[in-house]
């Protein structure tokens, strides 16, 4: 998959979801500063919905710490299940996909690389 492709952006969020979680205390107070910041643009009573909507991935990235998962087992498999998301998605299933294999043999190392295996 290419950055041409339509689906790599979502693709790619949802593999970094699968690595890494975002601190919920710092993005409860983000959620709560963009909603005062709508209300002063004259949104009244903005949703929880609205809020997110206008939630950027610069500010969660600017305002949010992210940490790495635990466990390279629940990683791969949830990186597992996004290329396999994936391949339905696209319905790569009809057509030969050695890539997938390899994906996941790279998406396992990168796993290992980035936790620490706990007894």
């Amino acid at each position: 998959m290419t950055e041409k492709n339509q689906l790599f952006g979502p693709f790619m969020a949802r593999l970094s979801g699968c690595v890494f979680k975002i601190d919920q205390g710092n993005y409860s107070l983000l959620m709560r500063a963009k909603r005062e910041e709508l209300i002063k643009q004259g949104v009244p009573y903005p949703s929880h919905k609205d809020v997110k909507k206008h939630l950027t991935s610069d500010e969660i990235r600017l305002h949010c710490k992210q940490s790495t998962r635990a466990g390279v087992a629940k990683s791969n498999v949830r990186v597992a299940g996004v290329v396999h998301l994936l391949v339905w998605a696209t319905d790569f299933f009809q057509l030969s996909c050695p890539w997938t294999t390899s994906f996941l043999k790279v998406g396992s190392r990168y796993t290992k690389k980035y936790f620490v295996l706990k007894p």
